[in-house]
């Protein structure tokens, strides 16, 4: 049983940074339950899928992290024995006319590394890093799974107040949501 003690959580936010751990990254998550939003109520159902990332979605997710950094954005980097096992990306682009909501657009934790609070650790060190870049909130379009849902709801999001039309046609099935930074 490792402990959360051996996991190191940094920032990182320089565009040459090395993101190849993205090809090797456990991403595997067993689906059963999911939570969607159906006519404004939050409807639980059973749809058992296996989420995983092919090798052009890793190449995806790569130039995705690669575009947030050019776009002013911070990784969040959980590692353990130099080796990533969790990372979450900010955009440092707003995506609403305000300039309140910044996407939280990757976060995860690798399949073996789950249920050891990393996640946690990770998402306060979001937070942390958004509120000393003076994000007002960061916008979450979750995995409908269950348990990433009510992960985002543990950590104190919210169901969106604002939501990010085009998102929403991206990925119809996510649940969004968002954290309140500050104001």
């Amino acid at each position: 049983m490792h402990h959360t003690h051996d996991i190191i959580i940094s920032s990182v936010t320089d565009t040459d940074a090395t993101l190849d751990f993205v090809f090797t990254f456990e991403r595997r998550q067993v689906v059963d339950r999911v939570l969607r939003r159906r006519h404004g109520r939050v409807v639980e159902d059973s749809d058992p899928f296996v989420d995983d990332w092919t090798e052009a979605e890793r190449q995806q997710v790569k130039d995705d992290l690669l575009g947030c950094l050019a776009r002013n954005g911070i990784l969040c980097l959980a590692s353990s024995n130099d080796r990533v096992v969790g990372f979450a990306c900010m955009d440092g682009q707003p995506v609403d006319d305000a300039g309140r909501y910044h996407p939280l657009k990757e976060f995860h934790v690798e399949a073996s590394a789950r249920g050891r609070g990393i996640g946690k650790r990770l998402f306060a060190h979001c937070v942390d890093a958004a509120r000393s870049r003076g994000f007002k909130r960061l916008y979450i379009s979750s995995h409908s799974a269950r348990e990433t849902v009510l992960f985002y709801k543990s950590q104190g999001c919210r169901d969106a107040a604002w939501l990010f039309k085009e998102q929403i046609e991206r990925e119809p099935f996510d649940y969004q949501m968002e954290y309140v930074v500050g104001d």
